[in-house]
């Protein structure tokens, strides 16, 4: 009752209030509870996902409803794949969330990997160092993907021909670099995804000229803050 309600309320209302975010942290904790001791991370009490899709949404989530009531009576698997996905998810029916876009952006210049004598994260591990540099704690790279504890990491590598360097990781002024502080300089769109990771769309635009990595932070270093940022477009 408690997962077919989770589903109910995201699927048809975009707006949740307080009161009932506050029930959904309590049902959803109490199901953790109740299933962390499973050791093939299925719930015994939600097993059979099949019979769980075919069932209207009042059926699933019976009393709760009255708490934001549904607009459709459609059966989960009756909406669309996504539904049926994120139902067996959420049962433990399947393992959709193991992978995803967790793989950070950026790795490079963080306190998490400093181990400079001084604190000074942002030279410790410089970009342009980063490409030889194994990290201690994670990763990093553009459109990554990798599992839930990040230890298969996969992102993509572009190079245009004009650069001396593959293009692995975005590109980006430290603090001290940038006349407004730290920046990224890069033109990159997360266009769309679903919630099970199934589909994504990242949009990434890399220049077909020699990337102006050393202008970036010169320009922009002497300007100072009253002045506008120097830009890649």
């Amino acid at each position: 009752e408690k997962t077919g309600f989770v589903f109910v309320i995201m699927a048809d209302n975009p707006e949740i209030s307080t009161e009932f975010l506050n029930k959904l942290c309590e049902a959803e904790t109490e199901f953790e509870l109740e299933n962390e001791n499973d050791s093939d991370g299925n719930s015994d009490n939600f097993s059979d996902a099949e019979d769980t899709l075919q069932k209207k949404p009042s059926e699933i989530a019976g009393e709760s409803l009255q708490y934001y009531p549904t607009t459709t009576e459609q059966p989960f698997a009756k909406r669309s794949a996504e539904h049926a996905r994120l139902i067996t998810s959420y049962i433990r029916k399947t393992d959709w969330k193991s992978w995803g876009p967790y793989l950070s952006e950026r790795a490079w210049g963080t306190v998490r990997e400093d181990y400079s004598g001084n604190g000074d994260a942002w030279n410790y591990l410089s970009h342009d160092n980063a490409r030889s540099f194994a990290y201690r704690w994670n990763e990093d790279g553009i459109g990554g993907f990798c599992n839930r504890h990040q230890n298969i990491c996969m992102s993509l590598a572009f190079w245009n021909e004009k650069d001396v360097i593959l293009k692995e990781r975005l590109f980006g002024l430290t603090g001290p670099e940038g006349n407004h502080g730290e920046d990224v300089k890069e033109l990159y769109y997360y266009v769309d995804g679903t919630p099970t990771h199934s589909y994504m769309k990242m949009v990434y635009i890399y220049p077909i000229n020699e990337y102006p990595y050393s202008k970036l932070v010169e320009v922009n270093k002497a300007r100072s803050r009253e002045e506008s940022e120097f830009e890649l477009h």
